[in-house]
């Protein structure tokens, strides 16, 4: 009874759902990962496998901007662009993201194979820097809510994860684990005065219309961030691998063992 007699002066509207826009963007990030993980020792940069997530990449980016300006509630407002706000917070939340989960990543792989300790022992040598990063997220937090300034921290974080990248690239063979820790406690320094950060500085720039899907967006470059980041070092670190192995090798001729298996197999 209540349904045919009430007439709600509201009616709901369905949301209108921006597939094209999640679609090709889904598809150019794709092809950017695989670009950055393939590209430059398992496929040659001037190959047509190299080449195709490139271009592919490309088209998708072309056409998810035009279908952002079209639609009428785009996963990605353009708008957000005209932000000066929302693009440095952007492009810092990029390079935390790469430099985050590239640390988190090959640390260990240099801790295994370089100082020859356990993957359990890998795993909380990276303590460090997760306490680093607790530690300076609280305390700048509450700062913050103290003081309502928040600008000195990204400036400050930034400056502490170039000195702990900076610091953890000069780690060799004879290094310490425990000068490895010290650095990597550096970089969580400056990641937690960073990350929580940018996204307090994004949400108090836009309008409240745009507060979720700023937010979203922040969170999405800085994701993209660590995704190419572990591609990307993944790349380097193998094509370094290939190239230091083969010029090794040519160094110091053939293994003894080698030799003396072939010399073996010869007689028989």
């Amino acid at each position: 009874m209540i349904d045919f007699a009430f007439d709600s002066p509201q009616r709901r509207k369905l949301p209108s759902i921006d597939y094209w826009g999640a679609a090709l963007l889904a598809v150019a990030l794709t092809s950017l990962v695989l670009l950055a993980s393939l590209g430059g020792h398992t496929l040659p940069w001037a190959s047509t496998g190299a080449v195709g997530p490139a271009l592919l990449a490309l088209v998708a980016l072309s056409g998810f901007a035009i279908v952002e300006r079209r639609t009428p509630a785009p996963i990605l407002p353009p708008s957000l662009f005209g932000n000066r706000t929302f693009v440095v917070s952007a492009a810092v939340g990029f390079i935390v993201g790469l430099a985050m989960f590239g640390a988190i990543t090959y640390m260990p792989v240099y801790l295994q194979v370089v100082k020859g300790i356990s993957p359990s022992q890998a795993g909380m040598a990276l303590t460090p820097m997760m306490g680093g990063l607790l530690v300076t997220s609280i305390v700048s937090g509450q700062i913050i809510s103290r003081t309502g300034r928040y600008r000195i921290f990204p400036i400050l974080g930034t400056a502490a994860m170039a000195a702990g990248l900076w610091l953890l690239s000069t780690l060799g063979s004879e290094s310490a684990i425990s000068t490895a820790s010290v650095f990597m406690l550096v970089l969580g320094l400056g990641l937690g005065m960073v990350m929580p950060v940018l996204v307090l500085a994004v949400q108090n720039a836009v309008d409240y219309r745009d507060l979720g899907v700023a937010t979203s967006g922040a969170t999405l470059f800085r994701s993209v961030g660590g995704s190419l980041g572990v591609s990307l070092f993944g790349a380097i670190f193998a094509a370094g691998l290939t190239s230091e192995l083969a010029e090794r090798f040519a160094r110091w001729g053939k293994p003894a063992i080698y030799d003396e298996r072939h010399q073996h197999g010869g007689a028989a």
